[in-house]
């Protein structure tokens, strides 16, 4: 990420600092004060590979709303497992010449960012969602651009990514449904 700016500048809120610190545990305070002013933060991403039984589900319960929220099922594969300790090793004898604080924010994938995969493409519907364009199969007038397209995390953000995909089924749906 390069030099992390002072959190004031990331929330532009005057006088939050020292709010936040009063909050924040010692161990806390002391990471803040060593990576986030002034540190470079190096984001490690491993891609997560496809499982049929790793999926997005409706919950067994409705929410006190009403409406239908989703549950996550997903587990760790032995691949994964093998694969994550191999990486970190590696990663730390990269960085063992260097001065460096540890943060982990996603054991065992019970943080999630940058979901993809959840709607699965192909030319079949009975194992597809979309079809190679990112149209679902059931609905002629919906297409999703999201990385929920996507086969596998690819390991990084994958905002570039989605971003020409998006495009590119711009192209698709102006070609077919306003020239034909």
């Amino acid at each position: 990420f390069g030099p992390i700016p002072p959190i004031e500048r990331l929330t532009n809120r005057p006088g939050w600092r020292a709010k936040a610190m009063r909050l924040m545990s010692p161990a806390a305070r002391q990471v803040h004060e060593r990576f986030l002013t002034g540190g470079m933060a190096l984001t490690a991403i491993m891609e997560d590979l496809p499982y049929l039984d790793n999926r997005v589900l409706p919950s067994d319960r409705p929410s006190e709303d009403g409406r239908q929220p989703i549950r996550i099922q997903y587990r760790l594969h032995a691949n994964e497992i093998e694969r994550q300790a191999v990486f970190l090793r590696q990663l730390k004898e990269v960085l063992k010449p260097f001065r460096k604080i540890t943060l982990r924010g996603a054991d065992n994938n019970t943080s999630l960012a940058h979901v993809c995969g959840t709607c699965r493409f192909g030319t079949d519907p009975k194992t597809s969602v979309l079809d190679p364009q990112n149209r679902a199969h059931q609905l002629d007038n919906l297409y999703v651009v999201d990385a929920s397209f996507f086969p596998s995390s690819a390991g990084l953000n994958p905002s570039l990514t989605v971003a020409a995909n998006a495009l590119r089924v711009a192209a698709h749906v102006n070609q077919v449904h306003f020239h034909s």
